[in-house]
């Protein structure tokens, strides 16, 4: 199960690194992003991008999936560690929270009142 995983966040990483060619520095456009690891991508894209951006987002998401496959607790809630239900991890295999502690984060109009 972990190969199939690995080839999944594999592919991930390729479509994302290809997105974010677009949006390098002039300086740094020569790059080849494939060649190069999330962590020496990441801070170079938080010079690029805000951290709210969804592509900066997606690529934290998936370092983070990644050491969460290396430690062996990748399909666990990062909050709670229970599993995360199969179907949640099939539509978004990045995702780190289970659907309860997800509610958590998800902004409700009304808290603003």
């Amino acid at each position: 199960m972990a190969d199939n995983i690995a080839d999944t966040l594999a592919a991930i990483e390729i479509g994302l690194k290809t997105q974010a060619q677009r949006f390098l520095p002039h300086n740094v456009a020569h790059f080849n992003l494939q060649t190069h690891t999330l962590s020496r991508l990441i801070p170079l894209m938080a010079e690029t991008l805000n951290d709210t951006h969804p592509l900066y987002q997606k690529l934290i998401q998936l370092d983070a999936a990644w050491c969460q496959l290396e430690m062996g607790l990748y399909g666990l809630c990062s909050d709670c560690e229970t599993p995360i239900n199969i179907t949640l991890l099939q539509h978004n295999p990045l995702r780190q929270r289970c659907g309860a502690c997800q509610q958590k984060y998800i902004p409700h109009p009304l808290k603003k009142l």
